[in-house]
């Protein structure tokens, strides 16, 4: 089942249709713009191999029923690309020491992905759980 956002109740606080058998009170959840997406392309062939969606916000699991939950909306922005260690997500900073560790990179060609929608957060907006 996709997760969505089914009632806005104020301007920090959503319910969701996650239920109490998937999650527990501190789970983080992504809402993401499905109108929006970076797509990634092969460099050899510039065909499009993929897209990453684009996120609008981040959400954290406040309160458990038994066929919904409701969630409050972070103020921090969640980064989709995640560190090399088994999932765990690294903020830029981190990430970008990370990045130096591995080897000179070409800075001519580091292509930032966009990190923020800039749509609103809407009911019917689908979530993804984060790892």
């Amino acid at each position: 089942m996709v997760s969505r956002i089914l009632r806005i109740l104020d301007k920090d606080t959503v319910i969701a249709n996650v239920n109490s058998y998937e999650v527990e009170i501190g789970d983080e959840f992504i809402v993401f713009d499905e109108k929006e997406s970076e797509i990634i392309r092969d460099p050899d062939t510039k065909k499009a191999i993929g897209s990453l969606p684009v996120p609008k916000g981040m959400l954290v699991i406040s309160e458990i029923y038994k066929n919904f939950s409701v969630l409050k909306i972070k103020s921090e922005i969640y980064d989709p690309i995640r560190s090399l260690d088994y999932g765990h997500q690294m903020n830029m900073e981190t990430r970008f020491k990370a990045a130096k560790t591995l080897g000179h990179v070409d800075e001519m060609q580091i292509e930032p992905v966009k990190n923020k929608s800039n749509s609103p957060i809407k009911i019917g907006d689908k979530l993804r759980k984060t790892i």
